[in-house]
């Protein structure tokens, strides 16, 4: 109802929610909320001028009691930070002192043109001649002639709680051989030495992931001692420059799939240099993906909205999401790990 007054008399919501009252129609906790968010507005609109863009963004997290509200959320710590990689972001964004042409946009204003929330995946052409950047959730039934894996450093990949929690880190490796599948013919993965991280630099560790890996199949860019098994994480910065050009002190590991592109076998070459005999890539690929049973088409029941129809599916594992086309309530997506869905028999 404030909405449609709003539309009516072409007043920006804001002053219609400054006005928000029970007597108009509107319950009185959404009245009340409707009113504090303006307020919280005002005071936000009030102190920016001067602000830098991280200010600016925790004045309106202080205003709006994200964080509190946050922080009492089950995901609540994941989302949290989050907000301070937003913060983090933003400084950067502040050291590198970008300007505005025409002197006329905040640094906030500035900030947020150079940042895009909007994903462009559903309108993407991945058979184009481009490099194509999309997350390993985003990644699922795809694939791609060379696949480049960043990040690949203890406690970001996997990520530090995945670890604590119970089963965490075998998410965190089922999402790890995802990635790694997604590449046909060849794949580079790679760590930073140093990384900055939630507003400071910290020194990284290779992933444990990386040792996992078929030593037969994989070329380090980088020379290691072979004491035993080969380990990513004896690579040092003064090894001979790579074959195929690279920089000493880089960091990166190759594997390459061989020419019969069966899946799960490959051949490569091993630490050393030398081409090594194909081999069997163990991994379980199904276990990977989301069920067949929660497909685009398929007909199920949630315990509280009812029946509808799966219109698309997105992640994996524990954090597969279905967007669903309930009968009576329109479309929602839910998390299928705590939706409760049953086939609509």
């Amino acid at each position: 109802r404030a909405g449609a007054g709003a539309g009516e008399a072409l007043e920006p919501l804001a002053a219609v929610a400054a006005r928000a009252r029970h007597e108009d129609g509107i319950p009185r906790a959404a009245a009340r909320g409707l009113r504090r968010f303006a307020e919280g507005l005002a005071d936000v609109r009030a102190s920016l001028s001067g602000c830098g863009a991280r200010e600016a963004l925790e004045a309106c997290v202080a205003a709006f009691g994200l964080a509190t509200a946050l922080a009492e959320e089950e995901d609540g710590a994941d989302r949290l930070e989050n907000v301070s990689e937003l913060f983090a972001a933003a400084e950067v964004f502040e050291r590198d002192d970008v300007e505005d042409p025409d002197d006329e946009a905040t640094d906030l204003e500035l900030f947020l043109q150079s940042v895009s929330l909007r994903s462009d995946l559903d309108e993407a052409d991945f058979d184009g001649e481009a490099v194509t950047m999309i997350t390993l959730h985003n990644a699922k039934g795809l694939e791609f002639p060379v696949v480049f894996l960043g990040g690949l450093e203890e406690g970001l990949f996997p990520l530090s709680r995945a670890m604590e929690a119970p089963g965490g880190l075998e998410e965190e490796r089922r999402l790890f051989y995802v990635g790694v599948t997604r590449a046909m013919v060849r794949l580079s993965l790679t760590y930073a030495d140093h990384r900055w991280r939630a507003g400071m630099a910290s020194r990284s560790a290779p992933s444990s992931f990386i040792d996992e890996l078929p030593e037969e199949h994989v070329l380090p860019q980088l020379a290691a001692p072979r004491r035993g098994r080969w380990r990513a994480r004896d690579a040092r910065g003064t090894a001979r420059r790579p074959p195929g050009g690279g920089e000493p002190g880089s960091r990166s590991f190759s594997w390459q799939r061989g020419p019969d592109r069966v899946p799960g076998r490959a051949a490569g070459s091993g630490a050393d240099g030398r081409s090594g005999p194909p081999g069997e890539l163990e991994y379980d690929y199904e276990d990977s993906q989301v069920p067949l049973s929660l497909a685009p088409g398929v007909r199920v029941v949630h315990p509280r909205f009812g029946a509808g129809e799966v219109l698309q599916v997105y992640g994996f594992g524990k954090e597969a999401r279905v967007e669903i086309a309930f009968e009576k309530v329109g479309r929602k997506k839910v998390v299928v790990a705590y939706a409760g869905l049953r086939p609509d028999c």
